[in-house]
């Protein structure tokens, strides 16, 4: 049913499918297998899910990536109050020192986590004709100067934000509850994104008159 958008993924001999819990599948792996581990979990409230959001999680995660590889989790962040969305990334930042928040379409959310520092270099955005290019156009991130716009905030005002706030952790499954509980209560906390902060991501983007505009 989705040949067309994932180009028949399932037929290509590089990938394997794992029929798994993602975070028993994890700890079944050796330490520093992965270079990109990526999260796309059902709904915040759909039972269970909160244990892929919690500190311990992350805990796993990062012994199971590469000394630079990085982590991407999906944040829906309207999904739930923004206390909630607050005790997200203060799990997230506590277990991963390098992090920084992008923003896709509308209040959809993404935060990257490492070990090592990650920067950007719009020199590098620009692939050769083919597949990777034409993917990305059609996601409206065909230009270096679309994909340095989806930048939302860097780790040290992602920490200063949730400061105040109690991480997500095993024993403390706030998203199973906090949609129900606060159904109509879903704005973006107040101060959450500080794009100001993109020169800590991409330092030649502000020096580059072609994305700086």
């Amino acid at each position: 049913f989705f040949a067309h958008s994932n180009k028949h993924v399932l037929a290509d001999e590089r990938v394997q499918v794992f029929i798994n819990d993602g975070r028993h599948h994890l700890l079944q792996q050796p330490p520093g297998r992965f270079d990109l581990i990526t999260l796309e979990p059902p709904p915040l409230a759909t039972a269970g899910v909160s244990s892929l959001y919690t500190r311990e999680f992350y805990d796993l995660a990062r012994t199971r990536m590469s000394d630079r590889g990085i982590i991407s989790q999906w944040l829906p962040a309207y999904q739930v109050p923004s206390e909630a969305v607050l005790s997200l990334i203060r799990a997230f930042v506590d277990a991963f020192p390098h992090a920084i928040l992008l923003v896709g379409s509308g209040r959809e959310l993404m935060l990257l986590g490492s070990m090592s520092p990650m920067t950007l270099d719009p020199a590098t955005l620009r692939p050769e004709p083919g597949p990777l290019a034409t993917d990305l156009v059609e996601i409206g991130l065909g230009t270096a100067r679309e994909i340095a716009s989806t930048f939302g905030a860097d780790g040290a005002h992602l920490r200063s934000i949730a400061s105040q706030s109690q991480p997500v952790t095993d024993d403390r499954p706030v998203l199973d509850t906090a949609q129900h509980s606060h159904v109509m209560q879903t704005d973006l906390p107040a101060g959450l994104l500080e794009p100001a902060g993109i020169s800590s991501w991409c330092p030649s983007c502000l020096a580059d008159p072609t994305l700086a505009r």
